[in-house]
């Protein structure tokens, strides 16, 4: 689902799992369509404490090396990793995989 994730999340069953791959992905979708970014993240965290089943995303840390000087990319990477940040903080977990071993995250 390219942009309306909420909709996928509010109708996994409580029995269910959902994977969210890849929230990167998704967020570069909404800036792509001239969406709010912000508005879009925070509307997605919402929906992922209202689920009726355990949600699983993945995302990418993008902000770990080289930024290009291009302003677009610099506004992406803020965006991506303020998204990242509110992610966390409202999992019940988030773990940093580097290299295939995973670093729990508190």
């Amino acid at each position: 689902e390219p942009l309306d994730v909420g909709r996928v999340i509010s109708e996994c069953a409580r029995d269910e799992v959902l994977l969210f791959e890849c929230a990167t992905h998704w967020l570069m979708n909404h800036v792509s369509a001239g969406n709010d970014p912000v508005e879009a993240t925070d509307l997605l965290i919402n929906w992922i404490d209202d689920a009726p089943c355990p949600v699983v995303t993945v995302t990418n840390e993008i902000g770990l090396g080289v930024v290009t000087a291009q302003m677009s990319t610099r506004e992406f990477v803020f965006y991506q990793g303020d998204f990242n940040q509110k992610l966390a903080h409202t999992a019940d977990a988030a773990i940093l995989v580097v290299a295939g071993l995973p670093l729990m995250l508190t």
